[in-house]
């Protein structure tokens, strides 16, 4: 409960990096006998489906799947003050580096919000088949023209 209450208030306050820390604290506390002996962990459903129950038990504002005309993003979580564009991928070493914030950038996810007048962060997320998490170049925010304001997350 108190990390759910910490991940509540890093999305109010915008603390892209400390997300990432609870994002990865969320994922390494599920038991590796789960998933060791399947393939479960090659599939992006797998993934999603973690990340939207353990957001949508804050009873935030989510649209997964959320359709724009350039494709689907994994996850849309809406807030009153920022909206946070979620992109998930399940990579195989190196040559898949960053690979969901690209589609994030490539297919111009954040395009579909700007409309709500509120900053948007991209968070693109990668998980490699030994379930490391990989946030990349993520967390970077676009002011309402478009152009890329914030951090850069590096793992």
């Amino acid at each position: 409960m108190r990390n759910q209450s910490r991940l509540y208030d890093c999305l109010v306050e915008c603390k892209i990096d400390e997300i990432k820390v609870i994002i990865q604290s969320h994922f390494t506390s599920i038991p590796g006998e789960w998933y060791r002996k399947n393939k479960i962990g090659k599939y992006e459903g797998y993934y999603c489906s973690v990340f939207y129950s353990y957001f949508a038990s804050l009873g935030l504002s989510i649209k997964c799947e959320d359709m724009t005309n350039h494709g689907r993003i994994d996850m849309t979580v809406v807030m009153n003050h920022a909206v946070f564009i979620f992109e998930f991928k399940t990579t195989t070493g190196n040559k898949d580096k960053d690979k969901a914030i690209k589609q994030i950038k490539e297919k111009n996810y954040a395009e579909k919000c700007k409309g709500l007048n509120l900053p948007i962060y991209l968070i693109g997320i990668d998980f490699d088949k030994t379930f490391n998490i990989s946030m990349g170049e993520s967390g970077n925010k676009t002011d309402l023209d478009g152009s890329e304001l914030v951090s850069q997350l590096k793992t």
